[in-house]
């Protein structure tokens, strides 16, 4: 297509578009406005329009995605996609129908809007939805009101899935991720050409390794009265490799050369020189192409011819010889060329339906194209069945002063693997975009120095030891006001992830965005907030109980508590002190990744207690400045043993001259020791037993032999076995290069573990009113001066002034410097931002200058001046 044609094509298609109408490229005949419908397949890394009359990509001068790929980059390949079907009836006419002239949708099953409106999976207002229909859960995606066309029974029913471990077709719901289905006669004219009915069907998937490529599958079925022998398709493709060279205003169009692979049944264009300044330095163009799967017959691509489009066949018998002839044609020189691949030599009888699978693919070069396609080879072979990644997670972000807190919930853990069907979830990754997804961070290097396509993430989860993984992520020192995305992507054993790049927080519950604000004047966190409270009579704990929100939207503003039981081992609890109820109960996690720990009322509580000695050193000396006693290591016995009263004794091991017994760890035989072990705190001797591992039935500080510390009463050293559950302490070695002697004292303080005395009061949400009074004078405007933009605004024409460390509710009332009232804003979102667009009361644009503004609030008031320069 030359670029007059593409602009005229344009100009023509937005008057249309002015004029109420659905704008697409220009053909000679289209259906009429009330019954053309488009959506968009953006569930990969390949995105495109899909009309509902043979019609895919072309309008990339409206700027929606047409063979864009990768999805967020803004590189549209694709000019057009269209088909062509002709054949020879019994007497002797050869006709065909075509997507230019002839394709008129048919009425889909129950579509929302209008009945011809393409049916869309991930889109539950375009057809039924049953969230009760819950048909083929298990085996894959359930139904949930999702029907195909039925072309023997002329029926909408249930799809067959394939279910890969019993080797048998059950009724489900779509196979593909994102699954469109319409259907469209040739009677755009106003009757039948050849009485044909074509049901489209067009499957995506977003898999990593599945998502570079779109399954196209046309069912063509002769609902006329005439049979049709020498039968052939065309599938016509049209791309435009580049981008709008401001220079020359070209698109990279006239570098176009195209190429096959017969083996493959694959055919591509690519651009001569592998880039195109329209997209700008250092982009490398890609390789986009078709591939048929399956055809009548198993004939393959019979036919591949390419040309200029200004010499495009126009009559019905020139298309047809170009799709029923026997050539494949080489590349033209570079110039903007289409291709289009033909299957023919098939019969079509009088309700007779036959079917053409055939992807559409794009990779950066021509080897990586085939490799893409002979994965969707592999997966149509395995009737559209792939090992899935893990569901993706339901994300949620909270906005703080510099900093993100994200939150997301468990269901890519419970997600079952259809073609294994079992739960193989690994873990998480937390990706980071600052461009609206065009990006998201730096690209990863690969194995054989090669770069991307994926990237490096912010942090990767996996679960710890007891099965615990995080699901929270916290950034600080962000940018206030400024548009974060944030992805948080599920793997699976396999290294398997959704690909998340395709993604946007409109369409994909693992992405959302959000602007980091100020909090309100005298704002106080709820960590800030923490009361400890003692009420008995020892020493309060060392410990500490930490707590974020993660989820605003639902903190309810009330106090809470978090209080211990008076068990052995202490659980804790989260109560809401404002109603009584006990939000959290018997929790006893007290160690792991922050992330991990229990989520109530939007706050994330992480209470702290590890069995660590506050410190432990050498406090008795046989001779003076004579270090004897170093521990090579000191750690509780174990986590399932010992009482916390027991940790919270200060013991020492006393080196005398007459020792006393221990027992050994193996046999319980007694063992000679040449120390005594005390609870200095209860002034009480306590049993010791020892890991004797020469056996000699002494301790032998050369041979390393484990020290374990009771809390037991010596009782004149005799045996005490029930010392093993609730009373073992600490377990210890002391460096054997310099022998203790008498007099010489190591002294161990016990940690001030939790205790039922202990008790951490908060409020979740508080504002300090002396505070907010004292810091009125901190309301600024941001950026100030206004130079033409902010760093924040990443949508041209979209202007953004800030109005930051504002009271929690306030009015804000902005003047010309001769007093007269711009624009008054309540400000009454809970933060401590509030946004402006730069727009008066009637909706106009403010002009260059210096304001006024006025904040007034039940903390006081504040007047400052800002400027605008555009």
């Amino acid at each position: 297509m030359t670029m007059m044609c593409k602009i005229l094509a344009g100009v023509a298609a937005l008057v249309m578009l002015a004029a109420g109408a659905l704008a697409h490229a220009p053909s000679s005949q289209l259906p009429a406005p009330g019954v053309r419908d488009q959506i968009l397949h953006d569930r990969g890394n390949l995105t495109t329009t899909v009309d509902n009359f043979g019609y895919v990509g072309g309008y990339r001068y409206a700027g929606r995605p047409s063979g864009r790929w990768p999805a967020n980059s803004e590189r549209d390949y694709l000019a057009e996609m269209k088909f062509w079907i002709g054949g020879v009836n019994a007497a002797g006419d050869t006709l065909l129908v075509d997507t230019d002239e002839d394709f008129n949708p048919l009425p889909n099953w129950a579509a929302a809007a209008t009945p011809t409106d393409i049916l869309l999976s991930t889109d539950t207002t375009r057809y039924p939805y049953d969230p009760a229909d819950t048909v083929g859960q298990g085996i894959g995606f359930p139904a949930y009101g999702w029907r195909v066309w039925d072309a023997a029974t002329r029926e909408w029913a249930y799809n067959q899935v394939y279910h890969t471990l019993s080797a048998s077709y059950y009724p489900g719901g779509p196979v593909g991720v994102q699954e469109s289905i319409c259907r469209y006669g040739d009677d755009a004219l106003g009757s039948p050409v050849m009485g044909l009915e074509i049901t489209q069907t067009v499957r995506q998937w977003n898999y990593t390794e599945i998502r570079d490529f779109i399954i196209f599958t046309l069912e063509i079925t002769n609902a006329g009265s005439e049979d049709y022998h020498d039968v052939a398709v065309g599938i016509y493709c049209d791309y435009d490799v580049g981008g709008n060279d401001p220079a020359t205003g070209e698109n990279g169009r006239l570098g176009d050369l195209v190429a096959i692979d017969t083996a493959l049944d694959l055919a591509w264009t690519y651009d001569e020189d592998g880039y195109d300044p329209g997209w700008g330095p250092g982009v490398e163009t890609g390789f986009m192409g078709t591939a048929l799967l399956s055809t009548p017959g198993d004939v393959g691509m019979t036919s591949f011819n390419t040309g200029q489009w200004e010499f495009l066949p126009t009559t019905d018998l020139e298309r047809y010889q170009l799709i029923a002839n026997d050539d494949f044609d080489e590349s033209l020189p570079p110039t903007d060329q289409y291709y289009v691949q033909g299957v023919k030599g098939f019969d079509l009888a009088v309700g007779q339906t036959v079917r053409i699978d055939f992807v559409l693919a794009a990779a950066p070069n021509a080897e990586l194209l085939a490799g893409v396609v002979e994965k969707a080879q592999t997966l149509y072979a395995n009737k559209f069945i792939a090992s899935r990644p893990p569901d993706p997670a339901h994300l949620r972000a909270a906005a703080g002063n510099h900093k993100v807190t994200l939150k997301w919930d468990d269901v890519a853990e419970a997600s079952i693997d259809p073609a294994t069907g079992i739960a193989d979830f690994k873990g998480y990754k937390v990706f980071r975009s600052t461009d609206l997804g065009a990006t998201w961070g730096s690209l990863k290097i690969n194995a054989d120095y090669s770069v991307g396509p994926d990237y490096v993430p912010l942090k990767i989860y996996l679960a710890d030891d007891f099965g615990r993984i995080s699901h929270t992520f916290t950034e600080e020192n962000l940018i206030n006001g400024k548009e974060y995305w944030y992805a948080v992507v599920a793997f699976d054993s396999a290294a398997q992830e959704l690909d998340f790049t395709s993604g946007n927080p409109s369409n994909s519950s693992n992405i959302v965005r959000v602007f980091p604000r100020s909090d309100p004047l005298g704002f106080e966190t709820p960590q800030a907030s923490i009361e400890h409270v003692y009420a008995g009579t020892w020493e309060p704990s060392f410990d500490s109980v930490s707590v974020m929100i993660v989820d605003e939207a639902a903190v309810t503003g009330h106090e809470y508590a978090v209080t211990f039981s008076a068990d052995c081992f202490p659980t804790w609890n989260l109560i809401d002190l404002n109603t009584g109820d006990t939000v959290l109960a018997a929790q006893d996690q007290y160690e792991g990744d922050r992330g991990t720990y229990p989520i109530a009322d939007g706050l994330q509580i992480a209470v702290a207690n590890p069995r660590v000695p506050d410190t432990v050193y050498q406090s008795g000396f046989a001779t003076e400045g004579r270090t004897t006693l170093s521990p090579l290591f000191l750690e509780q016995f174990s986590s399932n043993y010992g009482c916390n009263d027991n940790f919270r004794n200060d013991i020492e091991l006393r080196f005398t001259a007459t020792g006393c017994t221990g027992y050994d760890w193996f046999t319980g035989d007694p063992v000679t020791l040449p120390f005594e072990a005390w609870n200095v705190v209860a002034n009480l001797q306590v049993g010791v037993w020892i890991a004797d591992w020469s056996g000699d039935g002494s301790y032998t500080q050369d041979d390393e032999d484990y020290i374990i510390l009771t809390n037991y009463d010596y009782d004149g050293g005799a045996f005490h076995p029930e010392v093993l559950e609730e009373y073992l302490t600490w377990i210890t070695a002391l460096d054997h290069l310099d022998a203790p002697a008498a007099g010489d004292i190591l002294r161990i303080d016990g940690p001030r573990l939790m205790s039922a005395d202990d008790q951490f009061v908060f409020s979740s949400h508080k504002i300090v009113g002396a505070e907010a009074e004292r810091d009125i004078e901190k309301i600024r405007v941001v950026p100030n001066p206004y130079l033409g933009q902010a760093s924040w605004e990443t949508s041209e024409g979209a202007r953004k002034l800030q109005f930051v460390n504002l009271p929690e509710q306030c009015s804000i009332r902005i003047y010309t410097l001769a007093g007269e009232l711009i624009r008054t804003l309540e400000h009454t979102n809970g933060t401590g931002t509030e946004d402006w667009n730069m727009l008066s009361e009637g909706g106009r644009g403010i002009a260059s200058g210096v304001y006024l503004y006025n904040v007034q609030s039940d903390y006081g008031h504040f007047t400052g001046k800002f400027a605008v320069i555009k």
